[in-house]
């Protein structure tokens, strides 16, 4: 029997691999046979119960939020109001191909033209047509329109936008100019004509409601035959149709000839932002140490803070489970939110007392399956990648993660149970040899990793290895 000892001391801050190359290469001919024993091996308790070593010290709050519009209105600004965004009738072929059609019964003629629909309704017989495309857009124009205010059932203009299907097209009316002529040169002014303006909204051209208006009263001086006025509308709602008429007139005058030359509406701009779906992460990440439940808890809040994860921990007395709550209630407007705290392992959930890695948030607290375990680890495994001829079996499961590793042949198990920066202390007082199937050795691994199959990447421990060849 031969025995090739191996005496290693050693400061590995890297990898929890350790590689071993004899001086020589062990071999054996057919009348030999090898096998190893791990003779004894010590460790200073150094290893954080969390840490980074171990991908325990941090979890993610996920927030995702659906796309959704946002949208937008730009009121009709007090002054230089005269463009495409809120004049409706800024393009010159503004109604160009309308089409005219009157109703006798009603006394209402209509001009329907792409995007909006006029509607004159006159207290009188209509025989010929009125309404021309040029009295609602700055282009010139030689027609009139009768417009007066007798007692009952006053002359009106209503527009109507065809399409307010999204809030891109609503018609949120909010100014309104107007021009009127008094040309009656048999019947002279002999005072000013005051007329007062009124403006109702309506969403079906039935049911109208009054809207408050000012800038609303337009006068005519003697000696004058025209005069304007730019009604303010005060109006935030998006009605689709809007009514236009002379409620009052500070004085009476014969013939009804007050004719209209010009009315043009001013909306405001209306437009949508789509903002696309989104998500935000927050990792929560605990510095390396030795904790207990209570002074991780406390750290985990302070962390969550800083890092506007919105959730905070806490112990259920009796059981020593987690709660964890929301500090901050999931959003609903103008997207519903969606949270979730996401472990890095299965082992890191399970340390918390989860059984799964995705924790669905909401806004009611959230308990763990069972206990916290923060114990670190409670073996060291050391396996090896040499081939023993019984090979050792273990049901040691990996948790999917891509920092788990696979366990080869454990050479031992070591306990690990004792407090911290105390020594751990691993005899083989059985004298426990593996037989290998290996006959040529120039090389051979040691892998070092927990219970949970994570790897254990050790800073300091001294081992004691054998080799030992026997005669068959």
């Amino acid at each position: 029997m031969t025995t090739y000892n191996f005496f290693i001391e050693k400061n590995n801050y890297n990898t929890n691999e350790l590689m071993i190359r004899p001086d020589y290469p062990i071999e054996c001919n057919n009348q030999e046979r090898l096998g190893i024993k791990l003779v004894d091996f010590k460790y200073l308790n150094s290893q954080y119960n969390i840490s980074t070593a171990l991908y325990n010290n941090t979890f993610n709050v996920i927030s995702y939020f659906s796309a959704y519009v946002i949208n937008n209105t730009t009121n009709v600004p007090e002054t230089n109001y005269d463009v495409e965004e809120h004049f409706i009738g800024y393009s010159t072929t503004f109604l160009d191909g309308a089409t005219r059609s009157f109703s006798s019964g009603s006394k209402i003629e209509t001009l329907t033209g792409t995007d909006y629909t006029f509607y004159y309704f006159a207290n009188s017989t209509i025989n010929q047509a009125y309404l021309q495309p040029s009295n609602f857009r700055p282009t010139y124009n030689t027609n009139f329109v009768r417009f007066d205010a007798p007692t009952l059932n006053p002359h009106y203009i209503t527009v109507y936008k065809n399409n307010t299907e999204t809030h891109a097209d609503a018609f949120i009316l909010q100014k309104v100019y107007v021009r009127m002529l008094f040309p009656d040169d048999n019947n002279p002014l002999t005072q000013n004509l005051t007329l007062t303006w009124s403006v109702h909204g309506s969403y079906d051209n039935i049911s109208f409601n009054v809207l408050s208006v000012s800038n609303n009263l337009l006068t005519i001086d003697v000696g004058f035959i025209n005069g304007q006025a730019t009604i303010n509308v005060n109006n935030n709602t998006p009605y689709k149709y809007y009514r236009v008429f002379i409620s009052n007139r500070s004085i009476t005058y014969t013939n009804n000839i007050l004719k209209l030359d010009k009315m043009y509406f001013y909306k405001a701009e209306t437009t949508i932002t789509n903002v696309p779906e989104n998500t935000t992460y927050n990792p929560v990440t605990v510095a390396d140490g030795f904790y207990n439940i209570d002074n991780l808890i406390t750290t985990i809040n302070a962390n969550s803070v800083l890092a506007n994860a919105k959730v905070s921990f806490a112990k259920q007395d009796y059981t020593n489970k987690i709660i964890i709550n929301n500090t901050t209630a999931l959003a609903t407007t103008p997207s519903v939110e969606i949270r979730t705290l996401v472990f890095p392992n299965n082992s890191t959930a399970n340390m918390y007392g989860f059984k799964n890695r995705l924790i669905p948030l909401n806004n009611a607290p959230i308990i763990s399956d069972t206990y916290v375990n923060i114990m670190n680890f409670s073996k060291i495994i050391i396996s090896t990648d040499l081939a023993f001829s019984i090979k050792t079996t273990n049901d040691i499961s990996s948790d999917g993660s891509p920092y788990t590793k696979g366990i080869g042949n454990i050479l031992e198990w070591v306990d690990t149970d004792d407090i911290p920066f105390t020594c751990i202390k691993y005899k083989n007082v059985e004298n426990i040899v593996h037989k290998i199937d290996n006959r040529f050795i120039s090389q051979f691994k040691l892998l070092f990793c927990t219970e949970k199959s994570l790897p254990l990447i050790l800073d300091n421990f001294i081992i004691h290895l054998q080799i030992i060849k026997y005669k068959k």
